[in-house]
């Protein structure tokens, strides 16, 4: 947070969840909004040439409130890309600035829990799923999550998509628990084969998406396993079109003997033991 930003490229976008002492942007540089409503940070002064270009968020543009940028600086003007309706204002507090942008996108809708909560991150996650599974019902204003939710974000991670009911201006939309295997392991090669199976009433549609796969080892079933960097593995196709539900991985094993592929959406360090 101490840090300034240098530039990579020409016309370079700031990612989400970034924390800067201060920040130049030239024309045509860009930030990136965040699904949880997170605004980038930065400790000192922005320099912008002209109005700042916000990019989508990760899993696209949904109606409602976006925190964009925090910082010293006033009267920073901004403009989104791929939003027709939105309004900014500012917040000042002990001299810090955080700037807000009202998004409004035709034919959203809100996706709510029938028990338990979702993260905003979660939420935006469901909608960019859901989206093109409701593009025939736009009288849709609102989706029920059902089954497994705290898992909902996750499944569709993998690619599965629930069985989804519409009744007027409400949908359904079913999760259940997917199974994951192993269906190959060759140590010698060190080549792993895992496989999807939806649970009942789902079915894979798209890829899985990268970063929810994590594979832990250990040198003998008594110990702990420990778990292995995103470096230590290779999905060489991320179940791919023509293998749904199926995906190839390279393991970088070491001193390993036994392992286990596990799909989850919290973050890991190398080391970390289960």
């Amino acid at each position: 947070a101490d840090a300034a930003l240098s530039r990579l490229e020409e016309k370079f976008t700031v990612w989400e969840k970034t924390s800067l002492g201060a920040l130049t942007l030239a024309d045509g540089d860009g930030i990136m909004a965040a699904d949880d409503g997170e605004p980038i940070v930065v400790s000192g002064g922005v320099s912008a040439a002209g109005a700042v270009r916000i990019v989508s968020p990760r899993y696209g543009w949904q109606t409602g409130r976006y925190a964009i940028l925090s910082t010293t600086t006033k009267g920073l003007s901004f403009e989104l890309e791929g939003v027709a309706n939105a309004t900014f204002f500012a917040e000042t507090d002990q001299g810090v600035v955080t700037y807000y942008a009202d998004v409004e996108v035709e034919g959203s809708f809100d996706v709510v829990p029938d028990i338990g909560e979702l993260s905003s991150s979660d939420k935006a996650r469901l909608m960019a799923q859901l989206k093109p599974l409701l593009a025939a019902h736009p009288e849709v204003k609102r989706v029920v999550v059902r089954g497994e939710v705290a898992l909902a974000a996750l499944i569709a991670d993998l690619g599965i998509v629930p069985r989804l009911s519409v009744s007027g201006g409400e949908a359904s939309a079913e999760y259940a628990r997917p199974e994951l295997k192993i269906i190959a392991f060759d140590p010698k090669t060190s080549h792993v084969r895992i496989k999807v199976t939806p649970g009942e009433g789902n079915r894979i549609a798209s890829t899985l998406a990268s970063g929810c796969v994590h594979v832990y080892g250990t040198r003998t079933l008594g110990e702990k396993m420990r778990y292995l960097s995103g470096t230590a593995f290779d999905l060489t196709a991320y179940l791919k079109a023509d293998t749904l539900g199926e995906a190839d991985l390279t393991v970088a094993l070491g001193s390993f003997t036994f392992i286990k592929v596990k799909i989850e959406n919290s973050i890991k360090q190398e080391g970390d033991t289960e």
